[in-house]
């Protein structure tokens, strides 16, 4: 039965694969391997398919930690509680402003500038070259009014649309692949020599977005049976078809064009039109314009629901907390969400183009959700030190792996890759986070002097 109460968003609406449906839109499958897939070849080449498997098994020992956390929380903001549980509320306000950003940096440089440059394909596009912000205007308009709407509604889209794109991804590739078999051995003649940490940066940001149906937790039904669930149906169904996506097209290409990969205006479509046929070519193209528009609305419910959830928490101004309207959508923290993304967006493809500033905004998100989600895993490790009986491996080695891995990969990015202008983009992440982390140590001061004032004057 749904639960709406005054000030509060919907309880008791959303299935498991209505979480599910919000997980598949937040990756976009079709859209990420439009746009991730040509970043990663540019780093590595042939070494694609490779960088993915790596990636998607520290993704999964991710989720996994995520998992384990995601039965004890209902907070709409279910990072800070996350980290809250085993590093104290100062960690926990830290992880739930980075991650907030990370959702409206995700809104502005995958679903926005990430369709902006996939549609400079076209020459329409290529040759009125304002027409991409016009784009993005319209775009933020649509999921301000369809993000108002009630949640069920966007989430079946999500899943209706997602498995037909799953689906058709899926029989594709294997299409590729048994088509262009005899490539298979290329493909797996691995050269270690040649990964980069940036390039499994972006690799497990491939796999982004599938823990991106937490935020919805407080409106699923049973949250501690369906969201776990839902997390585990979303790894599944989005790690195969994006690796098996990778694995047709790097067939499909063969070692004399693989290279050329990165250099082709939008190699999926290339391939498909070239290898497939039209029919399915003209399908691809629609369902990667529905990819990317999926994940801007799935996206603008998470950084929606994650600015409610710290108002809950942090001394913010209760206008943000309080503006909900009937649908039990918090409308302020929509407004505010979207009016930033799209800034930051227009901002970035103006000074850089849609294509590099899209990938610049997704390396800047990466750090962010990496930072969070060591945070996490040593939230896990920390609130289980202290219980007496835990699993050693689930509990303590599998987020030590997760923590030392990203610790590692981040590091790399920042001391040992000096790619110009991503380097920036590290640099801005880390200076936001230590923006947040200055904001806290003086909001806690001035806390501690009222207190030690009161106790004064008594």
């Amino acid at each position: 039965m749904t639960r709406i109460l005054k000030g509060e968003v919907r309880r008791g609406v959303l299935t498991k694969w209505g979480a599910t449906g919000q997980s598949i839109a937040m990756n976009g499958p079709a859209a990420t391997i439009s746009l991730y897939l040509v970043a990663i070849a540019g780093m590595v080449g042939y070494n694609m398919v490779l960088i993915l498997i790596i990636s998607f098994i520290i993704y999964a020992m991710m989720t996994y930690v995520v998992y384990q956390l995601s039965s004890e929380s209902d907070s709409t903001a279910p990072w800070m509680d996350y980290v809250q549980k085993g590093l104290g509320k100062g960690a926990g306000f830290a992880a739930g402003w980075i991650y907030w950003f990370y959702y409206v940096i995700g809104y502005a440089g995958f679903a926005l500038l990430g369709l902006s440059s996939f549609l400079d394909y076209f020459q329409l596009f290529r040759d009125n070259g304002w027409l991409w912000m016009i784009l993005i205007i319209i775009m933020g308009i649509e999921a301000m009014i369809i993000s108002l709407k009630k949640i069920e509604i966007s989430t079946k889209y999500f899943l209706y649309a997602g498995i037909f794109e799953i689906i058709f991804l899926l029989s594709t590739s294997f299409y590729l692949i048994i088509k262009f078999s005899y490539n298979l051995t290329y493909m797996f003649n691995f050269n270690f020599g040649r990964i980069s940490y940036t390039s499994i940066i972006l690799g497990i940001g491939a796999f982004g977005g599938i823990s991106g149906l937490t935020p919805l937790t407080r409106e699923t039904k049973n949250y501690k049976r369906e969201i776990p669930s839902a997390l585990i149906s979303g790894l599944f169904l989005v790690g195969s078809v994006i690796i098996l996506g990778a694995m047709g097209q790097t067939a499909a290409m063969g070692p004399s064009m693989i290279n050329n990969y990165p250099d082709i205006p939008d190699p999926g479509l290339f391939i498909y039109l070239h290898y497939i046929g039209f029919s399915f070519y003209v399908i691809l193209i629609l369902l990667v314009i529905n990819s990317f528009n999926s994940s801007l609305l799935a996206t603008s419910n998470n950084f929606t629901r994650m600015l409610f959830g710290i108002s809950e928490n942090s001394n913010i101004p209760s206008i943000i907390k309080t503006k909900i309207n009937d649908n039990g959508i918090p409308y302020a923290s929509l407004y505010i969400g979207i009016i930033i993304g799209t800034f930051i967006a227009i901002f970035t493809g103006r000074v850089l183009s849609p294509l590099t500033a899209s990938i610049f905004l997704l390396i800047m998100a990466a750090i962010f959700s990496y930072v969070v989600h060591i945070m996490v895993s040593l939230s896990l490790i920390f609130k289980n030190i202290r219980n007496s009986s835990f699993s050693l491996i689930k509990q303590l080695v599998i987020p030590l792996i997760v923590s030392i891995f990203l610790i590692v990969a981040i590091y790399s990015s920042v001391f040992l890759n000096s790619i110009y202008p991503f380097n920036y983009a590290i640099f801005i992440a880390f200076l936001y986070i230590l923006i947040i982390l200055i904001i806290y140590f003086f909001k806690h001061v001035k806390k501690a002097r009222k207190m030690a004032d009161f106790i004064l004057l008594k």
